[in-house]
């Protein structure tokens, strides 16, 4: 299966060429979702915390025991 993301540059087109992709049986039509600032923020940290793991567990990065997380409590 091949991949393709079409950007509809006029706002105004968009709903026709959705209908249209979706008329074809042969298409999977996926529409992509706008994050809200929130999500994205929640994102960005998710993405930061698997970084420091990932540099953990390489031993680049050491990390907080448990222990000491809950003694800033």
């Amino acid at each position: 299966m091949e991949t393709l993301i079409v950007r509809i540059k006029q706002k105004n087109k968009s709903s026709f060429t959705k209908e249209l992709l979706k008329s074809f049986n042969f298409l999977e039509v996926k529409e992509e979702k706008e994050f809200t600032s929130a999500e994205r923020k929640m994102i960005k940290s998710f993405s930061s915390a698997f970084n420091d793991v990932e540099l953990s567990i390489s031993g680049k990065k050491k990390l907080k025991s448990l222990e000491q997380v809950l003694d800033e409590l």
